[in-house]
């Protein structure tokens, strides 16, 4: 393990600071793709008055549909891989 970080942090590799502020990047990315995960949401929720004649209703809240929920893979591996180069 201390060959690698000789080769890291080596003169022709990442200051500490450039590690520390690439780290700080990658927490930023997670936190904004996380967000974006906890936001989502599937049902689509509409209200309507009882005993209306109308049947419309108003909707309230849109869910994903199929197109939307194919963006939730690409966040998932930018999450795991931010992780892992934070951590790591």
């Amino acid at each position: 393990m201390e060959k690698v970080s000789e080769v890291f942090f080596s003169e022709h590799g990442l200051t500490s600071t450039s590690a520390s502020h690439l780290a700080d990047l990658a927490q930023e990315v997670m936190a904004e793709n996380e967000a974006k995960l906890k936001n989502m949401t599937f049902v689509t929720t509409k209200v309507d008055i009882v005993g209306s004649t109308s049947e419309s209703g108003k909707t309230v809240c849109v869910g994903y549909d199929e197109d939307m929920l194919s963006l939730v893979r690409p966040l998932l591996k930018d999450i795991v891989s931010m992780n892992t180069f934070a951590l790591g």
